[in-house]
């Protein structure tokens, strides 16, 4: 692993529920409750983009069918001179991605310590990422594309977009970050793809609550 992402994982290999704490301040700022929305715009800033992204990133039929995938970038504390910086990604799970863009105060907590540059991945079929529209939900043919794989596959396309777009982070460390099921993410995609993602902080993330693997069935 890159000497950044290993200091990263020594140093936070004990945190369980760090992403959602209350009483983080960000430069200087006092700490308030990250998910009572109180000016969040006082404290976090992004820009947001769009990609185009294949509906079906599997398919051996000629599909040419893509969607606006939504992804939010912040550059705050971005300085690739640095030798700690890092790519910080956030693995988006089930709500819009700005919720998590304007709340989740830990990953910029980290970007301001590590120089690091952030960006908040919108998972699909949530917020603005609707691959077909107001229809998206209207038929299994048409939501049968929502999947783990899938929205593993949309992700590690934005990191190779970031790194092709925006200079000096095409050598960079990745990070990825997610809680609760965007902790499975977290964790899936540094499994799935460990030459792209360098290392992953899944806070609360129940990577084995799955059919054959939990009885899913008890409380």
């Amino acid at each position: 692993l890159h000497e950044v992402a290993m200091k990263l994982i020594l140093s936070l290999c004990f945190v369980l529920y760090a992403p959602y704490t209350e009483g983080i301040s960000i430069g200087g700022q006092p700490g308030y409750d990250m998910f009572e929305a109180i000016h969040p715009d006082e404290f976090f800033h992004y820009e947001t983009h769009y990609l185009d992204v294949k509906l079906d990133h599997f398919t051996f039929v000629n599909e040419s069918r893509t969607f606006k995938l939504r992804y939010l970038v912040n550059r705050d504390y971005w300085d690739p001179a640095n030798p700690s910086s890092a790519i910080f990604f956030y693995t988006g799970n089930e709500a819009p991605v700005d919720f998590y863009g304007k709340r989740l105060a830990y990953i910029y907590e980290l970007a301001a310590k590590y120089h690091g540059l952030v960006v908040f991945g919108e998972h699909r079929y949530y917020g603005q990422s609707l691959p077909f529209g107001a229809e998206s939900f209207s038929s299994p043919k048409k939501f049968g594309y929502l999947t783990v794989e899938q929205a593993l596959a949309d992700y590690v396309n934005v990191i190779a977009h970031v790194k092709a777009t925006i200079p000096d982070t095409s050598k960079k460390p990745v990070i990825a970050i997610g809680a609760s099921y965007g902790g499975m993410l977290t964790t899936y995609i540094r499994m799935k793809y460990p030459n792209i993602i360098a290392g992953g902080i899944a806070s609360s993330a129940p990577v084995w609550l799955l059919p054959g693997l939990t009885n899913c069935s008890e409380p």
